[in-house]
């Protein structure tokens, strides 16, 4: 059985790894210590698990007294790489939260120590392992679409996701270093390992344009604000038994605040990005992400331009098939939500079978299944364009995706529902 010990006893250390050993793989695992520097929240996430997990607050006491085969490290990011550093120096392998730590420098300082001591390093990018990545991976490996020669990747946090990194320790630079490692480091991974090849220059630009310093009318936390009732930043979650558990009980200990303010003038991190790559084999990605969506969706598009027929002669994408424009096949009143307009007749001129707002068919002409007006939706209005579904969001993006031979024909669009 593997021994684990886990050093920083936050959400993500409690949900994704502590509950997991404890209660799902306790036949292969086990967790036998808890370190973090709130013993308060420490022995919070121990009373959570089965097992009486000990806590400590001091990491040689933790790492003498346990003897563990591997270190969990899920602490704020700007102390992955001490504690990374150190464990390895122990002989213990690692699991650590993503980013595997801020700068270059601390990045060359854990790669010098892993070559070092020849412990292995796990990064946990969980992106991989969804279901509908996993199938873009295998229709790009097989080749059904060709050489990847550009990206296009946008991913939007709603002010719900995306605001709550500006309440918490994630909103100073020298803590996540910013979203762009924080978070979209999962989406860099995904390009990568998708593409199977690495980035050779980046540019990028941010700036910080709805959180930080933009209203007077602010406070240090939204539970003693004075504005918190007509905020439409308050935090929502203040009551909530676990929340209130982990952090607002357990703030006397060290003074941590999770609802903080989303227009406190510390925060300097960005909440709106982009950056333009080229890599070492050619592709091409632009990327943009931004923290104040009124909806939370990813979206990345791949173009393929290197399509070869039978006879082996290359051709472009618009030879192999007229891709359709996202919004190209839907009339304008739909374009802006508003249901189509149909024509009422009174109760004789309906058609027995139908309600009375379908009108009866012209001349007396037999409606076709795919004149339909619900039938009809998504579907091309150009002749020999294929239909598309532009409703392709969660399940309905996996059910596309099962066909190859569709993929290869347009661009590859990935929706999210949640990030």
């Amino acid at each position: 059985m593997k021994r684990y010990v886990l050093i920083g006893a936050g959400n993500r250390g409690y949900w994704m790894y502590a509950d997991a050993i404890q209660n799902r793989y306790h036949d292969v695992a086990c967790l036998v210590g808890i370190l973090d520097i709130n013993r308060k929240r420490a022995s919070y996430v121990s009373s959570q698990l089965p097992g009486n997990v000990p806590v400590y607050t001091d990491y040689d006491a933790m790492m003498r007294e346990t003897k563990p085969d591997c270190a969990i490290i899920a602490t704020v990011d700007r102390y992955h790489s001490e504690y990374i550093v150190k464990t390895l120096e122990l002989g213990v392998d690692i699991i650590t939260e993503k980013p595997m730590t801020n700068d270059a420098a601390q990045c060359n300082a854990i790669l010098d120590a892993e070559q070092r001591t020849g412990r292995r390093i796990t990064v946990t990018f969980n992106c991989r392992f969804m279901p509908l990545i996993s199938r873009l991976k295998e229709i790009l490996n097989d080749g059904v679409v060709g050489e990847v020669l550009n990206v296009h990747f946008e991913w939007m946090l709603d002010t719900v996701h995306g605001a709550d990194y500006f309440r918490r320790w994630h909103r100073q630079m020298e803590n996540s270093g910013g979203l762009l490692v924080h978070k979209s480091t999962h989406h860099f991974d995904i390009v990568n390992w998708l593409i199977g090849q690495d980035p050779a220059e980046v540019f990028a630009n941010g700036a910080l344009r709805v959180y930080g310093p933009t209203r007077t009318r602010r406070s240090e936390r939204c539970c003693t604000c004075p504005y918190a009732g007509q905020c439409e930043f308050a935090y929502p979650d203040e009551n909530d038994p676990g929340i209130r558990g982990m952090y607002f009980d357990c703030e006397k200990e060290d003074g941590y605040y999770r609802d903080r303010c989303v227009f406190d003038p510390e925060i300097d991190i960005y909440d709106t990005m982009s950056l333009t790559v080229r890599y070492k084999q050619g592709a091409l990605m632009t990327y943009s992400l931004i923290a104040h969506s009124q909806r939370n969706e990813g979206t990345a598009r791949g173009r393929s331009v290197r399509h070869r027929r039978p006879g082996g002669r290359s051709v472009l994408p618009h030879q192999v098939v007229r891709p359709a424009r996202r919004h190209g096949n839907l009339r304008p009143a739909q374009r802006r939500g508003k249901p189509r307009r149909r024509r009422r007749t009174s109760a004789p001129d309906a058609v027995p079978g139908r309600c009375a707002g379908h009108a009866r068919p012209v001349r007396g002409k037999p409606r076709r299944r795919d004149e339909h007006p619900d039938r009809n939706r998504g579907q091309s209005q150009h002749p020999g364009t294929p239909a598309r579904d532009h409703r392709r969001t969660g399940p309905a993006g996996e059910a596309a995706l099962r066909n190859p031979q569709a993929a290869a024909r347009r661009f590859l669009w990935i929706h999210q529902s949640r990030s």
